[in-house]
């Protein structure tokens, strides 16, 4: 969106002082600042800090701080590890990157890297800070959970607990493992011998900047919190985790990609990968991270020397805001010099197009084509990037699809972790988590997804259940472990040759996230196979392991979905009419007796192949072999319907139809998703396919009613536009049930009330909610979810007017999503952790009783529930300001939106509604064009 950001960045300075100025200071701490702090961290979603970070926050972990002068050397020698603060890499490396610009923009530079500076790897802190003789080795930390005298070792070593998740369940299983007789002793031990666990698993080591235990991979089984020390160590310490670059997103600009160290030690001191019995070999190896790789000693003493004084500073603040901005600054006067020289892509993306035509040609990708044109290159001018996305493309071109080994590693084995498992990636996974924290981080990571398309012109769209969620209040369900997006394939491969294996940064004025692109290596093969590979590409959470799930939609030889059978039958109809207008399709990417025989065809293949006496230097067709084989031997080819077994004449087929897949069968038209439309999700723009009702009830039972509904232990209130829990729900009804408030009404709440609220219940349900403190979640989340939830009702209102042409709805809708910003629903949970710590602190400090903080923050929550009812009301009337109070709109449109659209639900108001019946038409269009009934009616009768 259209933004100034220098007015943006300006503010957010502005604000950074203000809100240092009311830091809460112990006993000293005023109402007003209380009050303040509480509003700020439990509904200011925006990024702000209450503390800076500086030589006091970096040195937090010596035991004697000593800053400035000739002290400053010593100190920083004698650091091993810090805090993690995202705040300290943008800060210096920023500086750095700056610095050498030119040499970037020529690829002639790469910057040093280690996931200690990128990641939150404190867990291995106090390992690390051992000395040699302590070091604990891999035995320690390679089981199912902690033994209890290990980790009453560990924590009384550490001062502080290893996890508070789930933690009563190991320590109770240890214990009874422990004193139990009914099992053997034999089975109490490691399950895998100590030789196994050193060859396959982990190595020892005393080096002094090591852990200890040198991970090749987790043990699958572990639970949570072994498991995720296991993950954080292999980040640190295994050069294989090592990015191929460092993508740093520029607000709405062209992002700045800067190739990173293949060396994750300093001086090219890569853990070695060969003398697995040698300990020796890691005694001197230091991380390339900034306490060792001689960026933060540069940076700092350029501070130290121009400063005045002989002494140099007695503080230093890592502005990162500062920093980023001098960055940004430079880079965008060097791409304007760069578009003096040459006419080039603009600056600043523009607005984005409310609607966007899907070209039928980016459904297709010609692999081989791209593999030829790469290998034909000079290898000296390929990127990284794309000798990466090289090898990638010859492999999976000469990979039979039932040979393709699944490429993602989910944590889906972890032990005490129900299903969620496969929800993250296992090598970034970092333990549980509490509910909260990972509803902000799914909600950071798919707005830094749509934010990292938007910059680089790759188009996505929203996919399964993520768009089922967006349908009703523009977020995700609040119960789903991911997100699930869709490209055509051109851009699929687009993205995986300019950003596969890349750590995306998000602009730190608009969160802290970093996250790690992982494009799958077996893209050019698009059915489904044996299974193994249904996601193409993952948006990974470096702190969590959570993702966006990215498929990639192409034309396919699988069969197509019998819902499109019509489509298949025009096909048919139209050759037998007209067969010299009809032209033969061929797939572009199909290589011999690889990618255009079925198993079946493979197996005779190989036999034909294999060792005979006609053939005697030949390989063997083992019975291993065609046992494999036979598993995925019976393939529904669809041939009545297609009048072939012929893959190719599948993909003829289903290009003149025009139908697309995933690898995992999904299967939409071009006019189903085509044109796609702008709208927003969580907060950021984002596109939704041209006709999300009838997508969705393909895969789903979309209820025709928007209003309230229960699935699965979830309700939808229409009143606060959100899914809540049937047992919060529960709650909210006995809360109105027995509120005073009530006590005018001559009749009780009614059982099933929570069905159908009054204006009256509906205002003392915001009422009791913000005095119950069992509540506050649930409190938080309806008022921090106001502004994108009831912006999404009144896109529903306008989309499904049907009294507006299409033309006059096309412009107003326009207007509504342009030039808009929103908060995020959940706060910067990095940012949350230091109000978490600073407010404990406080509370640790003060000599305030306890009942008068409670006063103040229920005395807040019920100015705020006045103001959220007001704002509702306001709805109601027709008279919400849309340029500010259901998202900024800067400028703001002329268009009043408050005049036209179906109003289908009201706030107090009996409501019956089928607006979810099937997709919104206008004036001059009609569903039956929409969804090409006419067509489907003809040609079904077909053959």
């Amino acid at each position: 969106m259209r933004v100034d950001e220098e007015r943006m960045r300006e503010r957010l300075r502005e604000k950074q002082k203000e809100v240092q100025k009311e830091e809460l200071s112990g006993f000293n701490a005023t109402r007003k600042q209380i009050e303040r702090f509480l509003f700020d961290s439990a509904f200011n979603t925006s990024l702000f800090y209450l503390k800076p970070y500086d030589l006091e926050s970096l040195f937090s972990r010596l035991p004697e701080q000593k800053r400035g002068g000739e002290a400053l050397e010593s100190s920083l020698a004698q650091l091993k590890t810090v805090e993690y603060d995202p705040r300290l890499s943008v800060s210096v490396y920023s500086e750095y990157i700056a610095q050498h610009l030119e040499d970037v923009e020529q690829g002639s530079f790469e910057v040093p890297f280690n996931w200690y500076d990128w990641a939150d790897l404190g867990v291995l802190n106090d390992f690390i800070e051992l000395a040699p003789e302590d070091k604990v080795g891999c035995e320690a930390v390679f089981h199912k959970y902690f033994e209890p005298q290990d980790l009453n070792r560990f924590e009384g070593q550490f001062r502080h607990k290893m996890f508070d998740f789930d933690r009563n369940k190991p320590l109770g299983v240890a214990g009874f493992l422990q004193n139990t007789k009914l099992i053997d002793a034999n089975s109490k031990k490691q399950p895998i011998s100590t030789q196994e666990l050193h060859e396959k698993y982990c190595r020892d080591s005393r080096g002094s900047l090591t852990p200890g235990f040198l991970p090749k991979k987790p043990l699958s089984y572990s639970r949570p919190e072994t498991y995720g020390l296991q993950a954080r160590a292999s980040l640190y310490t295994n050069p294989e985790t090592q990015p191929i670059s460092i993508t740093l997103l520029n607000n709405n600009k062209k992002p700045l990609q800067v190739m990173v160290s293949q060396s994750n030690g300093v001086s090219g001191e890569n853990s070695p990968s060969s003398s697995e019995d040698d300990d020796d070999d890691y005694s001197n190896w230091k991380p390339n991270s900034l306490l060792f790789n001689g960026v933060l000693h540069e940076y700092l003493q350029k501070r130290r020397t121009s400063s005045s004084g002989d002494n140099g500073p007695t503080n230093i603040e890592f502005d990162h805001f500062k920093a980023w901005s001098q960055l940004t600054e430079k880079l965008d006067q060097q791409q304007q010099q760069q578009q003096k020289l040459a006419a080039g892509q603009p600056l600043e993306n523009g607005a984005p197009a409310y609607k966007i035509e899907l070209d039928p040609e980016s459904f297709e990708f010609n692999a081989l084509g791209r593999y030829q044109e790469l290998k034909q290159m000079n290898q000296s001018q390929l990127t990284r990037h794309q000798k990466h996305y090289l090898e990638a493309l010859e492999l999976s071109l000469h990979t039979h699809y039932v040979d393709m080994p699944k490429y993602f590693t989910e944590a889906s084995k972890v032990t005490d972790f129900v299903h969620l498992g496969h929800h993250y990636d296992g090598r970034f996974f970092k333990g549980g988590l509490p509910h909260d924290e990972v509803r902000a981080r799914l909600d950071a990571i798919v707005r830094s997804w749509l934010h990292f398309t938007s910059s680089n012109n790759l188009t996505t769209w929203l996919a399964h259940g993520t768009l089922y969620g967006w349908l009703y209040n523009g977020l995700a369900f609040t119960w789903d472990g991911d997100h699930d997006v869709q490209m055509p394939i051109a851009d699929l491969n687009k993205m995986a040759e300019h950003f596969n294996q890349t750590v995306i940064v998000e602009d730190p004025t608009r969160s802290n996230g970093r996250y790690f692109l992982d494009v799958g290596t077996y893209l050019t093969s698009r059915i489904k196979g044996n299974g193994n590979n249904n996601i193409d590409a993952r948006f990974i959470d470096v702190d969590s392991g959570l993702y966006v799930d990215i498929t990639g939609l192409s034309v396919s030889s699988e069969p197509i979905h019998d819902r499109f059978k019509w489509l298949v039958n025009k096909y048919h109809d139209d050759k037998r009419q007209n067969a010299e207008l009809v032209p033969y399709y061929k797939d572009p990417n199909v290589v011999e007796h690889v990618s255009d025989i079925s198993v079946k065809q493979l197996i005779e293949y190989e036999k034909s192949k294999s060792k005979s006496d006609s053939n005697p230097h030949a390989p063997p067709f083992t019975k291993e072999r065609e046992d494999y084989l036979k598993k995925h031997e019976n393939e529904d080819t669809k041939s009545g319907m297609y009048h072939s077994e012929s893959m190719a004449d599948r993909y003829n087929i289903n290009k003149h139809a025009q139908a697309y897949n995933c690898r995992n069968k999904h299967f939409q038209t071009l006019f189903e998703l085509s044109p796609l439309r702008l709208s927003f999700f969580h907060g950021v723009p984002a596109y939704v396919p041209n006709t999300v009702v009838k997508i969705l009830n393909a895969e789903y039972h979309v209820p025709q009613e928007h209003g309230f509904q229960c699935f699965d232990g979830r309700c939808y209130l229409p009143e606060l536009r959100g899914w809540y829990n049937k047992d919060k729900v529960d709650k909210m009804r006995d809360l109105i049930s027995r509120s005073p408030l009530l006590s005018d009404s001559k009749k009780p709440f009614r059982e099933n009330g929570m069905q159908q609220l009054s204006k009256k219940e509906f205002e003392i349900l915001l009422q009791e909610l913000a005095k119950s403190n069992e509540m506050d979640d649930v409190f938080i989340y309806a008022v921090n979810s106001f502004q994108v939830s009831t912006f999404r009702q009144r896109e529903v209102e306008l989309m499904f007017d049907s009294k507006m042409l299409l033309r006059n709805k096309d412009m107003m809708l326009n207007e509504f999503v342009q030039n808009r910003t929103f908060n995020p629903v959940y706060k910067d949970p990095f940012q949350k952790k230091l109000e978490d710590k600073m407010w404990y602190n406080f509370l640790e400090n003060t000599d305030i009783p306890y009942t008068t903080l409670e006063e103040i923050w229920d005395e807040l929550k019920l100015k705020v529930a006045s103001q959220l009812f007001r704002l509702n009301e306001k709805f109601v009337q027709r008279k919400l300001d849309w340029s500010y109070e259901a998202g900024l709109q800067s400028p703001p449109s002329p268009m009043k939106f408050n005049s036209r659209g179906n109003r289908f639900y009201i706030m107090g108001k009996k409501y019956h509604n089928k607006v979810f019946a099937k997709d919104a038409v206008d004036l001059d269009t009609s569903i039956t064009t929409l969804y090409h009934l006419k067509e489907e009616k003809r040609y079904s009768k077909s053959n």
